[in-house]
């Protein structure tokens, strides 16, 4: 279960330094939508009108700022996907740590009684 873990944890930290902007289909949707908005207003509007040109650098500054929020999401849950993978291993030393400790305690504990039992 460890190693199954261990390996989703790696493809999950591979998959975010491949893809530069992952989304889903609902993010994707509305972007479209709005990139649909913009580009109908400059073809309804003459090239050389001022909604078109200013429609035109709208969807510029719209297109910048979205790559720059994904870029920062994308670092964001790198981040995120790193700790998480960092406590599941701590979590994961502890209490194989905390299993051994019991265990020597136990046969320490054992080994006592047996003693005892043997001087009787």
């Amino acid at each position: 279960m460890k190693k199954v873990l261990h390996a989703f944890l790696g493809l999950v930290n591979v998959v975010y330094q491949i893809i530069d902007r992952p989304m889903d289909f609902t993010t994707i949707k509305n972007q479209m939508e709005a990139k649909d908005g913009f580009k109908n207003a400059m073809k309804y509007n003459d090239e050389k009108s001022d909604v078109h040109v200013m429609t035109k650098v709208l969807l510029e500054k719209f297109e910048e700022e979205k790559r720059e929020a994904e870029e920062t999401e994308a670092q964001t849950n790198i981040h995120l996907a790193q700790e998480a993978n960092y406590a599941r291993l701590a979590r994961d030393i502890n209490n194989e740590v905390w299993s051994k400790a019991a265990t020597t305690c136990f046969n320490s504990e054992k080994t006592l009684y047996d003693g005892q039992l043997t001087q009787m």
